[in-house]
């Protein structure tokens, strides 16, 4: 089956006008797939597929795994995945988006700050242990396990 690029379609002035969510939601109603389909096919999160659709680059994944996604998504509906990546790229400048722009994890969660074990959790961690420590050994009366003296 040859892909379909949106370029030289018919109806080009009225694909111009739609985004690449558009696009793939009704590439995907033209051939009476599911969303759930599409997920099971490709092996992309439901709520990821849902994302691209609706254009939530907030809800989307990182731009790298969008683009991916995208990528994926437009080759399984026959579509020229390379010219719809180039529509997602322009409409994300246009929307003033970058790639260190804060996206939600499918659930609707913030993505975990990448260096959770910073030095100051690190100090505040063996500073508590060594705490620990001490109440324990000054509760044992002093007498140590590591030492020699009956």
């Amino acid at each position: 089956m040859q892909r379909q690029e949106i370029k030289d379609t018919p109806g080009t002035l009225d694909d111009q006008k739609r985004s690449v969510g558009n696009l793939l939601h009704r590439r995907r109603l033209e051939m009476k797939l599911s969303l759930e389909e599409v997920a099971e096919d490709t092996c992309i999160h439901i709520a990821a597929l849902r994302a691209i659709e609706q254009d939530d680059y907030r809800k989307m994944p990182a731009p790298v795994f969008a683009r991916g996604f995208i990528k994926l998504y437009a080759s399984h509906l026959d579509l020229a995945p390379d010219d719809i990546l180039d529509r997602y790229n322009e409409e994300r400048v246009a929307a003033g988006e970058n790639e260190s722009s804060s996206h939600e994890i499918y659930s609707g969660e913030q993505m975990a700050a990448s260096a959770f074990f910073s030095k100051d959790v690190l100090v505040i961690i063996v500073a508590i242990l060594v705490l620990v420590a001490l109440v324990y050994f000054y509760w044992s009366g002093g007498n140590s396990p590591l030492s020699d003296s009956p």
